[in-house]
């Protein structure tokens, strides 16, 4: 029921770029991974993308944003390394 609530939350937004989730606290759970959220997320519309990793996030963004503009809004949100993604949008779009 919760991965249903939260998958439909993102169904306003117009791109969801899911990295893999790890588990910090918690007991890993293999039944729920960034590939299902996505899943999930594309049940309520059709834009959330599962990447294995930082760098094919990374390159994807490359292709979809030639220039930030002040119509770009962009959120990043996760724990541990997730904080890679904004540092590269602030490297790569000045």
């Amino acid at each position: 029921m919760f991965l249903g609530d939260f998958a439909k939350s993102f169904s306003d937004a117009d791109q969801v770029m899911i990295l893999p989730i790890y588990y910090a606290r918690e007991i890993d759970d293999p039944s729920i991974n960034s590939d299902k959220l996505a899943f999930e997320i594309n049940r309520y519309t059709d834009n959330a993308e599962a990447f294995p990793d930082f760098e094919s996030l990374e390159k994807n963004l490359m292709v979809r944003i030639q220039k930030f503009t002040n119509r770009n809004v962009i959120v990043t949100m996760g724990a541990g390394e997730a904080y890679k993604v904004g540092d590269f949008l602030l490297e790569n779009f000045k």
